[in-house]
């Protein structure tokens, strides 16, 4: 099977809490398991991108197109794909600093959504399943039903989310 996993944070790239254990571990599992796994990431300032293959996409954000890096990688027995746009993820923290979310995290996470699924389709990976994490990825099955349910390369592509914190 193909899995996409969606998340804002996952071990051992980046963390701030039992999100990143949750994620990290359920793409290390599904992968030892035999499944093809593509675990989507933010590329945060001090995260590390070792070898691999990238792409650019173009993401619509708020009536504009904006030029997003794709950084695809492999880490043990899954791939680990970077969305790379410095203006929202180059900061300090994951999600705020000195204890306050920064002011356009609806802005940084609707970019990250967006480019989960563009990014499939770049690289050519067609997922079976979309796995989206709590409220940063909450927009990619809305997507996958809104904008690309005409779409043929995601046609047969279900999605799951999960709540991690209520």
């Amino acid at each position: 099977m193909k899995i996409l996993l969606a998340a804002s944070e996952a071990v051992p790239f980046c963390k701030t809490g039992g999100l990143a254990d949750v994620a990290g571990a359920l793409a290390l599992k599904l992968g030892d398991a035999g499944h093809e796994v593509v675990l989507f990431l933010p590329k945060y300032r001090g995260v590390e991108v070792y070898e691999g293959s990238s792409r650019g996409v173009s993401v619509p954000l708020g009536g504009q197109m904006l030029e997003v890096s794709l950084r695809l990688t492999r880490s043990r027995s899954f791939s680990v794909c970077f969305v790379d746009y410095p203006p929202f993820f180059d900061r300090p923290g994951l999600y705020g600093d000195h204890g306050q979310g920064y002011g356009d995290n609806d802005s940084r996470f609707i970019l990250f959504s967006r480019a989960v699924l563009e990014g499939a389709r770049a690289f050519g990976f067609k997922p079976d399943v979309i796995h989206a994490h709590d409220w940063q990825t909450g927009l990619i099955p809305a997507y996958l039903k809104n904008h690309y349910h005409k779409d043929p390369f995601f046609s047969s592509t279900g999605s799951v989310m999960t709540v991690h914190n209520m």
